[in-house]
């Protein structure tokens, strides 16, 4: 192991190098159904990095090097790293909601708080996991605002979770017409434009969604900086331009669209229904 950082070291000017983490969600471990992100883990020592906070712990790169540009600063090393603490039976098994929730709330009662806009957002994040949706907009909202008034970017999974939400409630009208406000801030993160693709297409509007996706296709998922789930890149923008096809009538470029779908994800089920639903028809 220590051969292995050294290696990655000496190799990179970079003083922190990140790994692929693997956030697997919901019943069982299946990489097309998790979230993936680029997450800093090894550091060089002596220069003040450190992790921060009681849950949820942050590298405090912005720290140490206020006022930099951080591009040659970190790096990426080839490596997965797979999280399974938040898949359902794991946080039902060890309550986890009411144990972060406690963390979080005593943090927030911290006099270091107000320097800490991350609190209201993970905050925001468990409620969202107990589909408590009103609680969890409120939340991730004040982090927003929170960021801006310290002066920061508020982070890109902070829009995603934001729109994310707005999806569960069915606020449709309340994700259009702020979603291009984000994309504006993060042109790169393709999980903000598929939201805007099935938000036209949730419009009606076919011919402006077959472009988003198209779009989503050409972008592909890169793991970085940006909680990317698995398939806004390929195979989740494939089914809905499967979708889209099939409203505007043309079932055989529906069925180009889902097959492509099924080969790049053969555990996604929705693709593989709506194929054999169309094949069906056509003979």
């Amino acid at each position: 192991m220590i051969s292995i950082y050294t290696g990655c070291f000496k190799r990179h000017k970079a003083s922190v190098l990140s790994l692929h983490l693997v956030n697997y969600i919901g019943e069982t471990p299946n990489e097309d159904e998790a979230f993936h992100i680029a997450h800093p883990r090894f550091f060089r020592n002596h220069i003040g990095l450190k992790f921060k906070y009681a849950i949820h712990e942050t590298l405090n790169i912005d720290d140490i090097f206020l006022d930099r540009d951080t591009t040659d600063l970190l790096g990426m090393i080839p490596l997965k790293l797979f999280h399974r603490g938040y898949m359902e039976p794991i946080t039902i098994q060890k309550n986890k909601f009411a144990r972060n929730m406690t963390l979080l709330q005593q943090e927030a009662s911290a006099p270091a708080a107000t320097s800490n806009p991350w609190i209201e957002y993970h905050i925001a994040s468990e409620y969202y996991r107990v589909h408590q949706y009103d609680k969890a907009f409120e939340y991730v909202n004040l982090s927003i605002v929170r960021f801006i008034q310290s002066g920061k970017m508020p982070p890109s999974m902070l829009y995603k979770l934001k729109y994310a939400i707005l999806f569960n409630t069915g606020s449709i009208d309340g994700a259009w017409p702020g979603i291009e406000k984000a994309i504006a801030l993060y042109p790169d993160y393709v999980d903000l434009h598929f939201y805007k693709g099935v938000i036209c297409y949730l419009k009606g509007w076919y011919a402006a969604a077959i472009d988003v996706f198209r779009h989503c296709i050409e972008s592909g998922e890169m793991t970085g900086q940006h909680l990317t789930l698995r398939g806004t890149g390929s195979f989740h923008a494939y089914y809905y331009l499967g979708l889209c096809w099939e409203k505007l009538g043309n079932d055989q470029e529906a069925i180009n669209a889902y097959e492509k779908a099924y080969g790049l994800s053969p555990t996604y089920t929705l693709a593989g229904e709506a194929l054999n639903r169309l094949n069906e028809i056509e003979t």
